[in-house]
């Protein structure tokens, strides 16, 4: 715990410094993302579901007539068979090794070319901290290796994208989805690639009615859930131990729920007033990052597994907040909500650590592979 609060601090301070050094602004930004990076690439039994996925990753070493027999008696290690096929290629105990860290370097050099190409320099260190120390990106990715990697393919498909490359972003999203089912409601939001977005007046009343209609009707969408899981047996089978789970520790609307909405509020108002002042890629972050508002009403009052779907909008406030942070031009309004902000978040990161019964005994003493690799 103590080695991954340290790196991240240091990985912050090393990127606020190159922004003010020109010459060396890029190899010390490289450094930054190096460092969490190799953090990653080593840790061992560190998180809750760790050794969980290392013991699946040996039952994939099986032959194909034992997979396909798991697979069809419903072991819980199958539900993504893109997950168990990428696995095969690296047997053994060592082999897991090997492939957390190749997925742990691509996840971070996907967030390090969204962080490099579309915040400003100045900038820069706020989008670092906020990867680093909202609880749904870095640090849950020790843990959520599965899911985590699925949220990283998507941000670089929408990253390709708005580059023209559409295509490539669908099939990037399709292996999204085979290694985690979830994935697959980003697919429809890459075609905002193809839209002018010129009409930021109506997507903001559009995001603000549909967020009014969702708060006001959760004893409706509880309803409406239900009905979708009965209906699905195939959803409530393979996740219905993590509804059991989330939704015994729901939250509910009170006020660290209006703090934590404000960003999301003046994201909503620059997408009304100011739209135009983004390029067509930021606008994009700003939408996604309001999709993300629309589930909180899931996660809140009828089941906490619906944050895992909203992490991959949550995930784009790392460009989007520091994006509209910067454009604030009231300096006490800004200091204000860059205050609270910072302040939920480290919040939210202190629980994590220290008091959520989930997660604090899995996250207290940072392993690393090299204390298997050397016994």
């Amino acid at each position: 715990m103590v080695v991954v609060i340290l790196v991240s601090m240091l990985a912050v301070m090393l990127t606020y410094l190159s922004s003010y050094s020109k010459r060396y602004q890029r190899p010390v930004f490289a450094l930054a993302f190096f460092l969490v990076t190799i953090l990653q690439v080593i840790h061992y039994d560190y998180g809750t579901d760790y050794m969980g996925y290392l013991a699946d990753h040996m039952l994939y070493n099986k032959s194909w007539k034992r997979l396909l027999y798991l697979r069809r008696i419903g072991h819980g290690a199958f539900k993504d068979m893109g997950w168990v096929l990428i696995q095969r290629f690296f047997p053994g105990e060592y082999g897991f090794f090997l492939f957390v860290g190749i997925i742990s370097i691509i996840q971070n050099y996907i967030y390090y070319v969204l962080i490099k190409n579309y915040v400003g320099r100045k900038d820069r260190w706020k989008a670092m901290a906020i990867y680093l120390f909202m609880t749904s990106c870095y640090v849950l990715n020790f843990s959520a290796i599965r899911q985590g990697f699925a949220v990283a393919l998507c941000v670089g498909a929408i990253l390709l994208a708005s580059k023209n490359k559409l295509w490539l972003a669908i099939v990037i999203t399709l292996v999204a989805a085979s290694i985690h089912v979830s994935a697959i409601v980003f697919l429809p939001f890459l075609f905002l690639s193809k839209l002018k977005l010129n009409h930021g007046r109506l997507y903001a009343v559009f995001f603000s009615f549909v967020a009014a209609a969702l708060y006001l009707s959760t004893t409706l969408l509880g309803g409406i859930y239900a009905r979708v899981m009965g209906f699905f047996p195939l959803l409530s089978r393979n996740y219905g131990h993590y509804i059991e789970i989330m939704s015994a520790t729901g939250d509910s609307f009170g006020f660290g729920f209006l703090l934590n909405s404000i960003m999301y509020i003046i994201i909503i108002y620059f997408i009304y007033k100011r739209f135009e002042e983004f390029t067509k890629e930021q606008k994009i972050f700003l939408l996604l990052v309001s999709v993300s508002f629309w589930l909180i009403p899931f996660s809140t009052q009828i089941s906490g597994i619906i944050s895992r779907l909203g992490t991959y909008f949550t995930v784009f406030e790392i460009a989007a907040v520091p994006l509209v942070y910067s454009k604030i031009r009231n300096s006490l309004i800004r200091k204000g909500v860059g205050f609270i902000y910072t302040f939920m978040m480290l919040f939210s990161y202190y629980n994590f650590f220290f008091v959520s019964e989930w997660s604090s005994e899995s996250y207290a003493a940072f392993k690393t592979i090299f204390s298997v690799i050397l016994k």
